[in-house]
């Protein structure tokens, strides 16, 4: 008999189990084993761990190869975690220091490897904003907010909120009154815009229909007159065909050069309706974002 290596699901409760080789000289695996006292001489004891079913390559393991891969991942994790440590040392070393671009190489490298969600975020919100006296890239800085507001340490979210919380209160007010006033003036401007661009698409509209008119008219002649040109034999039928065709081809021409201009104006009007399509209108994009970003910071300190 083939050595045993799969177990049914059933059993596999991390009970004991036993090898023995039975008098043909085969082995076989015997379920509740004795205590180490009532082991039979000349028998292996060892431990079946539990196995997810969707563990297959787990599954056709040997309970000597499921405890080598458990210590090799466990030798992995340590490491791993030694790593993590050391790196987000070398961070606070250099932000304490002043050494913002070196701090976020380490950051970004710690990131990697996962793990210290809250540290890591405080660390970054710190590098990014030079220890919360230079607010430039508070955007950057804000996405770490969630795993501060998550993981990050109470005790160390109160120390910077202490030091910094008037700051970035006074940066969220002054960003309220520049956005509102930004709001403002880019909704008057697309207002006076929209009304000479929903003119002018109008225009075209007209236009348009005025170019499709002949244009079916035309046609239409040219089917009819192609479709009897063969009645009569003087081939007047044959020349108005020409004529009519011809004249379809030309306002063909003139309808195609009116959907064209139709198609700018509606996309003038549409472009219009964004903020990314103007100066002014990416200004206060990038306001509001300060705005939530600054905003996100202080929450997730409070928190």
């Amino acid at each position: 008999m083939a050595e045993e290596r799969l177990i049914d699901d059933d059993l596999n409760k991390n009970k004991k189990y036993r090898i023995r080789v039975n008098e043909d000289g085969e082995e076989e695996l015997i379920i509740d084993a004795p205590t180490d006292d009532e082991q039979p001489e000349g028998q292996m004891l060892f431990d079946v761990e539990e196995v997810e079913e969707e563990d297959e390559e787990a599954a056709a393991m040997t309970p000597e190869q499921l405890a080598a891969r458990r210590e090799k991942e466990q030798r992995e994790e340590l490491e791993r975690q030694l790593k993590l440590g050391a790196l987000l040392e070398s961070a606070q070393r250099d932000i304490e220091n002043g050494a913002w671009s070196t701090a976020l190489d380490s950051l970004a490298k710690a990131d990697e490897l996962g793990g210290e969600e809250g540290r890591k975020g405080l660390l970054s919100m710190r590098a990014y904003t030079r220890d919360f006296t230079d607010y430039t890239l508070i955007v950057d800085a804000a996405k770490s907010a969630e795993d501060v507001r998550e993981h990050g340490d109470a005790d160390s979210k109160k120390q910077i909120l202490d030091r910094a919380g008037a700051s970035l209160e006074e940066g969220i007010a002054s960003l309220r009154g520049k956005v509102a006033s930004l709001d403002r003036r880019n909704e008057d401007a697309k207002a006076e815009r929209g009304v000479r661009l929903k003119a002018s698409r109008n225009r075209a509209i007209i236009f348009f229909i005025l170019a499709i008119i002949p244009l079916a008219a035309f046609a239409s002649l040219c089917g009819y007159y192609a479709g009897i040109i063969y009645t009569v034999s003087t081939g007047l039928y044959l020349i108005l065909t020409i004529v009519f065709a011809s004249l379809a081809f030309v306002s063909l021409m003139a309808a195609a050069f009116a959907a064209r201009r139709l198609n700018i104006a509606c996309r003038r009007v549409r472009m219009n309706r964004r903020n990314t399509s103007t100066k002014l209108g990416r200004e206060l994009l990038g306001e509001q974002a300060k705005l939530r970003a600054y905003i996100a910071v202080l929450s997730a300190l409070r928190s």
